[in-house]
């Protein structure tokens, strides 16, 4: 779903390089955080996850 939203408007079928290595970012942050969130007990819960998640994506997060 994600290297389909990344593809060009223009209905190319294929990905340039950046858009795959954008879309493998990512791809690997999610997993990483879901493994983390597993990891530390499901910490806070699925709507702390999923606020978390949305905030990095957008804008970052600087780490305290």
């Amino acid at each position: 779903m994600l290297t389909e939203n990344l593809r060009p408007q223009s209905g190319a079928r294929s990905l340039n390089p950046h858009a795959e290595v954008v879309a493998e970012f990512y791809t690997a942050a999610t997993l990483g955080l879901l493994t983390w969130w597993i990891d530390h007990d499901f910490y806070r819960g699925p709507k702390w996850l999923a606020t978390t998640y949305r905030q990095i994506a957008a804008h970052g997060a600087p780490v305290t």
